[in-house]
């Protein structure tokens, strides 16, 4: 559950749950971070190599409000 809902071990241990925080990074594997961002249609989470470059960072940011926005275009048509 914590890994859908974009939570990463630090916020895990942060509250005690270092268990869990261990099973999420067994999850997804210690070459990994979890980002969470909050973008114009809402949260988004991003699972990326450590070391990504910000402008990459950007750029997966930029792709994510456009997909959401276009989602949220296609709710709105049906």
């Amino acid at each position: 559950m914590a890994h859908a809902i974009g939570l990463t071990p630090a916020d895990l241990e942060e509250v005690g749950r270092e268990d869990a925080a261990a099973v999420l990074v067994e999850m997804r594997g210690p070459e990994f971070e979890t980002e969470v961002r909050e973008t114009k249609s809402g949260r988004a989470f991003f699972t990326v190599p450590p070391g990504l470059p910000d402008e990459d960072r950007q750029a997966i940011v930029r792709w994510a409000e456009d997909m959401a926005r276009h989602l949220d275009e296609r709710r709105k048509g049906d």
